[in-house]
């Protein structure tokens, strides 16, 4: 881990060294009739790091 710090969303979401990779659908959830509530897989896709970041979508969220 390369430990770079993304201090706001906006800031993360745009720096292109992060790639996004998948989503991890929570199955558990949806057995029960819920949302899913997944998690984005977010690769740092740099020389020196190349971690990838779980980050829960609901974090992803805008303000209406």
């Amino acid at each position: 881990m390369c430990r770079k710090e993304w201090h706001t969303r906006e800031d993360f979401l745009a720096d292109r060294t992060m790639v996004m990779d998948g989503y991890q659908v929570n199955r558990r959830r949806i057995e029960e009739g819920l949302p899913p509530e997944g998690i984005l897989l977010f690769t740092h896709r740099t020389k020196r790091c190349g971690t990838t970041l779980g980050i829960a979508a609901s974090k992803f969220r805008f303000a209406e």
